[in-house]
């Protein structure tokens, strides 16, 4: 998968981070949300994978006519995932195996930029050419013992159409992110924004996978504005949900010029509780 060059030190760390199979904090990817202290965001501590509970979800149907590569990354896929896993399964033929990588790859994406241990003179070039590595077989990770190139390997297994999607997604996400790691979300312009990076581009990118399937109608990919919007709701969702944990952590993740409503808020939300 994605790697960062063998020959720095740092792109091993963290992308050997990006597979540590964590859950990251924060992004509609997760079910999470990102959180910041006044105005500036900022990562939630990570917390180790809860072992399921239940099987993995695997479609044993396919399982025979899957590469050894391609199995590990369902692998991957069943160990970071719970909702999305038994959802991108249920898929048809290629689009199933799209949707697997494009998942693994906008994760390893989302754990680069929540590292807060990587400075940002390193951070934000890895997050501008992060798409660029989906192509570089040569790039590895520190004691992988190459088994986390097979996300790689089965990137470039995927037809054309469903890598041109991908990179594009990715390379637009990391670029995003970068913009907005010490950015102040003043107004609510600003929030729609950022929350398009990290969740509307994830509809967008599903939507144009599903077109590039043929199994949807080419106009799928097309409304763009549609698949936004709907990546902006879960996201605000995940973020409304937590409005009253974060307050009582000293957290907070609303846009400045809200934040006067937001403070009349918490003690009747508290009463609630």
């Amino acid at each position: 998968m994605a790697g960062v060059g063998c020959k720095s030190a740092v792109s091993f760390s963290v992308l050997k981070r990006s597979f540590s199979l964590r859950g990251s904090p924060r992004s509609v990817l997760t079910g999470g949300r990102r959180s910041a202290q006044e105005g500036r965001l900022v990562a939630r501590p990570f917390h180790p994978l809860r072992t399921h509970r239940h099987p993995a979800y695997v479609c044993f149907s396919c399982q025979d006519s899957m590469s050894e590569t391609l199995r590990t990354c369902y692998a991957y896929l069943n160990q970071t995932s719970r909702s999305f896993a038994a959802v991108i399964q249920a898929l048809d033929g290629e689009l199933r195996h799209a949707v697997c990588i494009f998942y693994l790859v906008l994760r390893a994406l989302d754990t680069v930029e929540d590292d807060m241990s990587i400075p940002l003179e390193t951070k934000v070039p890895l997050l501008h050419d992060f798409h660029t590595f989906l192509y570089q077989p040569e790039w590895c990770f520190t004691e992988s013992k190459e088994k986390d190139r097979q996300i790689s390997v089965e990137f470039r297994n995927l037809g054309q159409e469903y890598r041109d999607v991908i990179t594009d997604i990715c390379h637009r996400m990391g670029v995003g992110m970068a913009e907005f790691l010490e950015k102040k979300v003043s107004s609510m312009m600003e929030w729609d924004k950022y929350c398009h990076y990290v969740a509307g581009l994830v509809g967008i990118g599903l939507s144009r996978l599903f077109s590039a399937s043929q199994l949807e109608d080419p106009e799928v990919g097309r409304d763009t504005e549609l698949a936004n919007s709907m990546g902006l709701f879960l996201q605000k969702t995940n973020i409304i949900r937590d409005y009253l944990e974060d307050q009582q952590e000293g957290r907070a993740f609303w846009p400045q010029e809200v934040q006067t409503f937001n403070t009349a808020l918490t003690p009747i939300l508290m009463a609630f509780y």
